[in-house]
C-alpha cells in the first residue's frame, strides 16, 4: 500500500491506496493520443482568447456580431429557400455557428459552396 498525503490548510489526511488499483489505473488507456493533443489545443487556444479579450474587450462585440450576422444569413437564406420548395442542407448546429462567428458571413457563403462542391 502507498500512503497518499492529501493537504487541506491546516488539516492532514492519509489516503492509502491499494497495489492493483494504481495498476489498473495505469495500465488502462483512457485517453489516447488524439484527445490528448485535442485537449491541449482546446486549452491553447482559449488562453489565447481569454488573453485576447483582455488586451481588446471591444473585440468580443466583434465576435459575436460576426456570429451573429452569419447565422442570421444561414436562417434567412434557408427560410427563402424553403420557400421555393429548394433543399439547401446547411443548417444551424455547433459547427456552422463557429465557422459564422470566426468568418461572419463570409463563412456563410462558404459554407453553402462546399455543399454545392460536394454536390456535383
Amino acid at each position: 500500500m502507498y500512503p497518499i498525503l492529501l493537504s487541506f490548510s491546516t488539516h492532514f489526511s492519509t489516503l492509502f491506496i491499494n497495489n492493483s488499483s494504481i495498476q489498473n489505473i495505469l495500465s488502462q488507456d483512457n485517453l489516447s493520443q488524439n484527445k490528448i493533443l485535442l485537449i491541449f489545443c482546446a486549452a491553447c487556444f482559449a488562453g489565447y482568447f481569454i488573453a485576447y479579450i483582455k488586451k481588446r474587450p471591444t473585440a468580443l462585440f466583434s465576435i459575436i456580431g460576426r456570429g451573429a450576422a452569419g447565422l442570421s444569413f444561414i436562417y434567412f437564406f434557408n427560410f427563402f429557400c424553403a420557400a421555393r420548395d429548394i433543399i439547401t442542407g446547411i443548417g444551424i448546429n455547433p459547427i456552422t455557428g463557429a465557422v459564422c462567428t470566426v468568418l461572419g458571413i463570409p463563412g456563410a457563403i462558404l459554407l453553402y459552396a462546399i455543399k454545392i462542391y460536394s454536390f456535383l
